[in-house]
């Protein structure tokens, strides 16, 4: 479910970008209070990063993306799109028997995403990535002025506008 996904990227993603973080305020000499909005901003960040991936397996074309759309659902793992359709779409029982099955005949891949595409569930995902980095920038806001805090603000923006 959706407390499973969240825990889940942040395992995966989250955590990494948030180490990262902090230690190159600890590399750069700050202070440990910058630090700790340092890992805050970067699972944030990386919450929202994880999210956009999952979002765009739904939505990027294969070339951009360098695999098939729908590549998560086919190898059986459940992304935040794909869950919020689960619980808000009319075909959701439909869906659960496609992703039950791994999408293994002809066309079911296709059915799948446009089922979770239908329903609204990319655009909620969305929105909820873009809080999460509206959230990193917040723990920006407490830092002082410096150019590396201007670069981490693009940072932020990229994640939210990213489509590769």
């Amino acid at each position: 479910g959706f407390r499973d996904y969240l825990g889940r990227i942040n395992r995966k993603t989250a955590l990494l970008i948030a180490a990262s973080c902090q230690l190159g305020g600890l590399v750069g000499g700050a202070p440990p209070p910058v630090w700790r909005h340092l890992r805050c901003y970067g699972r944030y960040l990386g919450m929202a990063f994880q999210m956009v991936d999952d979002i765009l397996d739904l939505v990027a074309n294969e070339g951009e993306l360098g695999k098939p759309v729908g590549s998560d659902l086919a190898q059986g793992i459940l992304t935040l799109p794909a869950i919020r359709a689960l619980t808000c779409s009319p075909q959701a029982s439909r869906l659960r028997v496609l992703l039950e099955g791994r999408l293994a005949k002809e066309g079911d891949r296709e059915e799948a995403v446009a089922i979770i595409r239908a329903c609204g569930a990319v655009e909620y995902s969305l929105a909820l990535a873009s809080r999460y980095v509206a959230k990193a920038k917040e723990q920006l806001a407490c830092l002082p002025a410096a150019a590396e805090k201007e670069v981490l603000y693009r940072a932020a923006d990229f994640v939210a506008a990213r489509r590769y």
